[in-house]
This record gives C-alpha cells, structure tokens and sequence, in this order.
C-alpha cells in the first residue's frame, strides 16, 4: 500500500467517516475513494484538496497538519506551505 493509500485511511477512519460519507463530503465518487483506498488510482492535487478540506474542515493548527500529512503523502505540497525536512522525515 503507497503512502496515501495509508494516510488515507488512518484519516478517514480518525474522522470516524465511512467511505460514502467522504464521498459526499468531498464531491467524489465512491469509486473513487475505493480505488485510491486500494493504490488502483493516484490522486490528483484538486482530488487530494477535495479530500484534505472534507476529512479535516477544523482551523486549527492540529487540523492543518493532519490536512498537510495528506498532501505529502500524496507527493504534493499545498499551495502557500513551505515543507521543512522533519516533515519530508515524519511522512515517509
């Protein structure tokens, strides 16, 4: 299992979300949670900020790293954050 595929579901089963309800939440399709859940599908950074907002919509600082924790996994970096090397550490 990638990266993603596992940070993928230690945050969807921390929200406490099934995976229909991260569907809806984040305008994608079941389908497609399944498939990036089983490393069938990469996602793509407008699918990876839909599901960053929808598994973590809280503001705080915890929030935004648990969000940020899923954009590296992904291979990518939201746009305006600045990655330091103990993050590049932590995720791998």
């Amino acid at each position: 299992m990638t990266d993603f595929a596992t940070e993928l579901r230690r945050q969807l089963d921390a929200a406490g979300l099934s995976q229909n309800a991260l569907a809806r939440r984040s305008g994608l399709t079941p389908g497609m949670i399944s498939r990036m859940l089983h490393d069938i599908r990469t996602p793509s950074r407008e699918t990876v900020g839909s599901l960053a907002a929808a598994l973590v919509p809280g503001d705080t600082a915890a929030d935004a790293q648990r969000r940020h924790r899923l954009w590296l996994a992904a291979g990518l970096v939201p746009d305006g954050y600045e990655v330091t090397a103990l993050e590049r550490v932590e995720v791998g």
